[in-house]
């Protein structure tokens, strides 16, 4: 649905992160305590694109089109969910990825050794205590965040990036060196059936309360966390300023991409034209489900509203 542009507001929300701060500080004197190879560029040999693959609703359209990305000897980092959908079309990722301090044994049914387990620090001792039970394929690396955090650490390298797995998961990327990314279940928002994972799983609890996001003109029911993921996403450029982003789904963040391309196709258009009147294109898009946009340094960013909380 279409909103009036005069009725749009500014999106103010408040999230309160997973897990205690002491909570958190247990987990990483935990982790460290297990002495493993710790994150450096580069784990993989690859062409510069990575694939990240989340859980979103979407991402059971795309196995097949996942399962080309491989063909083309592209690697594949699965974060949270992402592992076991990939692992169930017979698509073990190359890399796994998670932030959360929660323990999440949900996403580690099908824990393989070709898989590298990417586990940052401050994730909850019981799934590092599962996946090192069945394989040694660990890799462990520091998020940047609290103060708190940060001293347990100490000078140790620590990766910034937004509040959630997949944010990381491209800033981690950024590290190794890739520079274009395909992302598939990156969703960012809720299905019409109020899912938030690919395999029809119901929110959690502490997940209930929902929030209207409007981007362009449409509306995207998002738990807290996703309209956060959706909000930070648009920084990436201010760090990585040389990314190329192609989102396949029709999701929240997939809108946000199509729409930063439409301001930069202006934008370009008010400076230089073709002789045919229009303006080079940052552009790629198909039947909706799919946008991509390089940085131009003046795509701007995308205006939410936020019509109420749930």
């Amino acid at each position: 649905m279409r909103i009036p542009h005069n009725d749009v507001k500014p999106l103010e929300i408040a999230v309160d992160a997973y897990g205690t701060e002491a909570e958190i500080a247990d987990n990483l004197r935990y982790s460290l305590s297990l002495n493993l190879q710790e994150f450096q560029p580069s784990l993989c040999i690859h062409d510069g694109t990575l694939v990240c693959v989340g859980s979103g609703p979407t991402v059971k359209d795309y196995a097949e089109e996942i399962k080309e990305e491989k063909r083309l000897g592209r690697t594949v980092l699965a974060i949270n969910g992402g592992h076991d959908f990939l692992c169930e079309h017979g698509l073990p990722p190359d890399l796994f990825l998670t932030v959360d301090p929660r323990g999440m044994p949900h996403n580690f049914k099908f824990i393989n050794d070709h898989t590298i387990y990417l586990l940052a620090s401050r994730v909850n001792k019981s799934d590092f205590e599962l996946v090192m039970s069945k394989t040694r394929n660990v890799v462990i690396f520091h998020c940047d965040s609290t103060d708190q955090e940060n001293d347990t650490l100490g000078n140790r390298l620590r990766v910034g990036g937004g509040t959630t797995s997949g944010l990381r998961a491209i800033f981690i990327g950024y590290l190794m060196g890739f520079r274009k990314f395909r992302l598939y279940g990156y969703d960012s928002c809720l299905s019409s059936s109020r899912q938030k994972r690919w395999d029809d799983k119901g929110p959690m609890a502490d997940e209930i309360k929902t929030i209207d996001v409007i981007v362009g003109g449409r509306k995207f029911l998002c738990n807290m966390a996703l309209a956060q993921q959706a909000d930070e996403f648009q920084n990436i450029w201010e760090f990585c300023p040389d990314v190329h982003i192609e989102s396949i789904g029709d999701g929240l963040i997939t809108e946000i991409l199509r729409l930063r391309g439409e301001n930069a196709n202006l934008h370009r258009g008010r400076q230089q034209t073709t002789t045919s009147g229009v303006s080079p294109g940052a552009l790629d898009t198909s039947e909706g489900k799919q946008a991509s946009v390089d940085n131009d340094g003046e795509a701007g960013s995308t205006a939410y509203i936020q019509t109420g909380i749930n």
